[in-house]
């Protein structure tokens, strides 16, 4: 069987800019590749490949990511949970690491969230992943599958009670009693 490729390794660097006197806004830096809101940088995680993000704030002063510092959505910005990442660290500091497990082909819409921002500066960032497909993908993020991990442990706990239900009833059962007819 043919082992998967390794993951990409994505290296992506935010930091606010102001031009001139517009707002202060994120920039956001895929290598040589930066761009601004509506023209950050799409990262293309190819099929059948996996990649490890780390996100760094470039001269962050007090800025940090927040406690709950990315969300993602397929194709709408989403307002909170996780789609297709793992996070790995980077709540209250200034480098976040995560997983795309690129299971599916899809636009992945994702929010990076900061805390501890100037007055002006947005506390969000949106960009996109366009993952193609075809990785192991398999996270189970408790936010997106809360119903199928308390369905599952229901069910187990059926089957537990079901199997002391039986081992009981058996261990009760009266002897052979001897019946009068019998004679010896």
């Amino acid at each position: 069987m043919q082992q998967p490729p390794p993951p990409m390794d994505v290296q992506l660097t935010v930091e606010t800019a102001k031009h001139g006197n517009d707002p202060v806004v994120w920039e956001m830096s895929d290598g040589t590749n930066k761009g601004g809101p509506n023209n950050y940088p799409t990262v293309t995680v190819p099929a059948k490949s996996t990649a490890n993000f780390t996100v760094t704030i470039k001269n962050p002063g007090n800025i940090t990511f927040s406690n709950d510092p990315i969300w993602s959505a397929k194709d709408n910005k989403p307002k909170s949970g996780l789609h297709g990442l793992k996070l790995d660290s980077g709540a209250g500091t200034t480098v976040l690491k995560f997983h795309d497990g690129n299971a599916n082909a899809e636009k992945l819409v994702y929010v990076l969230n900061f805390a501890n921002v100037p007055p002006g500066t947005p506390a969000q960032l949106d960009p996109i992943i366009d993952n193609q497909g075809g990785g192991p993908g398999g996270y189970m993020n408790f936010r997106d599958n809360s119903t199928l991990l308390i369905g599952g442990a229901v069910l187990l706990l059926l089957v537990v009670a079901l199997i002391m239900l039986r081992r009981r009833s058996a261990s009760s059962r009266p002897a052979d009693v001897q019946h009068p007819t019998d004679s010896h």
